[in-house]
């Protein structure tokens, strides 16, 4: 069940900071609350999520091996080594000069 609660609070905190960020919500927001006050609303609902979510992995990190027998799938590692060359082949370019 922690497992759950771990993706719950991992997809809200992705989509909270999707929504405080978009384009459509947050010149309204700034325009609202300004924008210290914005940011710190924006740091508040962060740590309002990522805090529960460190405690409860924290609590739970070795209740079972769910990421780390992911590997013994057939096809698993194959696609792994895709998305990390494709991931690396990406993110050293954005290293570079403009």
């Amino acid at each position: 069940m922690e497992a759950v609660w771990i993706a719950v609070l991992w997809l809200l905190f992705a989509a909270t900071h999707m929504a405080l960020s978009s384009q459509r919500l947050r010149p309204r927001l700034v325009a609202r609350l300004r924008d210290r006050a914005l940011q710190g609303l924006y740091s508040l609902v962060a740590l309002a999520i990522f805090v529960p979510l460190v405690s409860i992995y924290y609590a739970h990190k070795h209740s079972g091996p769910y990421l780390w027998t992911l590997s013994m799938l057939p096809g698993v590692r194959p696609v792994g080594y895709a998305v990390m060359g494709a991931a690396f082949a990406l993110v050293v370019p954005g290293f570079g000069p403009p």
